[in-house]
């Protein structure tokens, strides 16, 4: 069962923001982790927040999604979090969280730098946890896509080091709207669930598979889309990221992330 973790955004305080805090750069795998960092588990740290108070920790989160009307962003996460989980930004931090770009029709694995304090004493007392940075990881697809596989993630010290592209992509749940209206989406990073035909996926070159939807043409590297022709289903799922251009042959999605789903049919 996943766990509802409420990242309250408190926009009251737009008026008294200093500087933002820099995301360390807008290319993949620019966003750096200070040495020596703090790292932990985000089940380990909610359910043992003492063990923590005043040191700044790095953990991640899945499925984060927002924000809602209320500005409010949720992660669903997966792991057993529990008992103090709720965490707001600081003031620093909350003018880029609102203008990062995440779409509030997606889930995003997020990398947060957090600090708790004791904001009420008592037994037990009440926790504050601030975060003043966050690393957007992975794009993990729509919000609604039920069945979605976790995107696999590589860890180091509990961390995951895969980083999102600039800009983060616009979520469109059909990619038939984008095969439809191509020139609405052109130049930019969109995201999207295909369902793929096994006798409509092409080997496009000796690095890359392509299947075709209208005058759309999805582009699938070998990197990042591993497939066995003599093993795959007839037909499957994926959610898939990446750059929609305007060539001589007509509209290319070149994919730069892929996520399986869980089969449904």
């Amino acid at each position: 069962m996943k766990n509802l973790m409420i990242l309250v955004l408190v926009v009251m305080l737009s008026g008294c923001l200093p500087d933002s805090i820099s995301f360390g750069g807008d290319k993949p795998g620019e966003e750096k982790i200070e040495e020596g960092a703090v790292t932990a588990d985000a089940g380990t740290y909610f359910r043992n927040p003492s063990l923590y108070l005043g040191k700044p920790v790095y953990l991640y989160l899945r499925e984060v999604q927002g924000p809602t009307k209320e500005r409010v962003f949720m992660s669903l996460d997966e792991r057993p979090l529990f008992q103090h989980t709720g965490m707001i930004p600081t003031a620093k931090l909350l003018d880029q969280w609102l203008q990062a770009g995440l779409d509030p029709d997606g889930n995003y694995t997020v990398t947060f730098r957090v600090t708790t304090t004791i904001e009420i004493p008592g037994t037990p007392p009440v926790y504050k946890t601030e975060f003043d940075r966050f690393i957007v990881n992975t794009e993990d697809g729509p919000s609604i896509e039920n069945g979605r596989r976790p995107m696999n993630l590589t860890l180091i010290d509990s961390l995951p080091q895969e980083r999102v592209r600039r800009p983060i992509a616009k979520v469109v749940k059909e990619i038939e709207s984008i095969a439809l209206h191509p020139e609405r989406y052109v130049n930019g990073r969109v995201r999207s669930a295909l369902t793929i035909h096994k006798d409509k996926l092409r080997v496009h070159d000796d690095k890359s598979w392509v299947v075709k939807y209208r005058d759309l043409n999805v582009l699938l590297p070998n990197s990042i889309a591993r497939f066995d022709a003599t093993a795959m289903p007839s037909l499957f799922d994926l959610a898939v990221a990446g750059t929609l251009e305007s060539k001589r042959d007509g509209y290319w999605l070149t994919a730069d992330q892929v996520g399986y789903l869980v089969p449904t049919r």
